[in-house]
């Protein structure tokens, strides 16, 4: 008798099992779950409606100022290392690193003016409503204060990590 009310409990626990599984299933495919969060630097996905060729066109733009920023994004990764460098010595001389903060800053002016200019060339095939929309997409899409810069970009690698010597 024991046995017969084991066996009809571990059969209804494995169809309530089943059931559970089978209505979570059917809830998937019915409507799948939206993301929680969006991807960083993703804010509200905005439709600029382009046609074909209005694509192509802000692709080559997107391509010819990426091939354009690159060796300043580089430069910049290199005098970061350098102020890195500089922090690490014993004796840091304030105006070496104020030197090459400024030298940050007269090439992210530059890369600023190459985005300006990209943007105004988006006028020639971009209707004033679909630049509007460019604009505020490009803008939720940057980092915030304390966001992820240059430094955190796919593929761009960090600060040289060193460890501290350890006194003994």
């Amino acid at each position: 008798m024991k046995v017969k009310i084991l066996v009809g409990i571990l059969v209804f626990l494995i169809v309530v099992n089943l059931a559970t599984l089978g209505s979570f299933l059917y809830m998937q495919w019915r409507n799948p779950p939206q993301p929680e969060f969006q991807r960083m630097g993703q804010g509200p996905r905005v439709e600029l409606n382009l046609d074909k060729s209005q694509r192509q066109q802000l692709r080559a733009l997107l391509r010819e100022f990426r091939t354009e920023t690159e060796p300043l994004n580089d430069q910049i990764h290199q005098v970061e290392d350098e102020i890195f460098a500089l922090l690490q010595e014993d004796a840091v001389d304030p105006g070496q690193v104020e030197d090459k903060l400024k030298e940050i800053a007269a090439l992210r002016l530059e890369i600023n003016k190459r985005i300006i200019e990209k943007f105004h060339e988006t006028r020639e095939f971009l209707s004033p409503v679909q630049q509007q929309h460019f604009y505020r997409s490009l803008m939720q899409a940057r980092p915030g204060p304390m966001g992820p810069g240059p430094r955190f970009q796919r593929g761009r690698p960090g600060p040289p990590f060193h460890n501290p010597p350890i006194d003994e």
